[in-house]
């Protein structure tokens, strides 16, 4: 079974912002994993309003994993590199980095839960797999753990928070796409 990791804060803000972290711990399950950069953006996160729940992604998501040989630093810079933009502080991009690093350089069966989809889409070219907040929410309906019309007032309310999906705007189109 994968380890499910959590490359960076999206999806952590967003089940904060539904204060539904349990609903999060209950589909990670044991199976959560994060790095020491995304641990630490989690707790600034804790002080925003709104997000003071985000600091359950500890106990779902145990303790971070660190960088531990020159291979894994060496590759976290040069992915981090290749995300950013001239400019940017050197910690931008570095949750991603970490984390693609770490599983790559120890041969981890891991999946991403992100909704960055720079992130995602460097993550599928490594071969990895990736869900979204959205994916997730679809996974609480499939289980039974809400239903379908609880998982789309989830998504009225990030929403609110300007965080939703493209491409499921409508009630219609979100049931259908849940009942697949």
């Amino acid at each position: 079974m994968s380890a499910l990791f959590i490359p960076d804060n999206t999806v952590l803000v967003n089940f904060a912002r539904i204060r539904r972290m349990d609903l999060l711990r209950q589909l990670v399950g044991h199976r959560g994993q994060w790095c020491a950069t995304v641990s630490h953006e989690c707790d600034l996160s804790s002080h925003q309003p709104g997000l003071e729940t985000i600091v359950e992604a500890h106990e779902i998501f145990g303790e971070p994993l660190v960088p531990e040989t020159g291979q894994e630093h060496i590759d976290t810079q040069a992915i981090r590199t290749s995300f950013a933009r001239p400019g940017e502080p050197k910690t931008k991009h570095l949750g991603e980095a970490e984390t693609i690093a770490i599983i790559l350089n120890r041969n981890i069966v891991a999946a991403f839960i992100t909704d960055d989809e720079s992130a995602a889409r460097r993550a599928r070219r490594e071969g990895i797999v990736t869900y979204t907040t959205w994916h997730i929410l679809k996974l609480a309906v499939k289980t039974r753990l809400v239903t379908v019309e609880e998982a789309w007032q989830h998504v009225i309310d990030l929403e609110g928070h300007k965080r939703r999906h493209p491409f499921l705007k409508e009630q219609d189109l979100f049931f259908m796409w849940c009942g697949e």
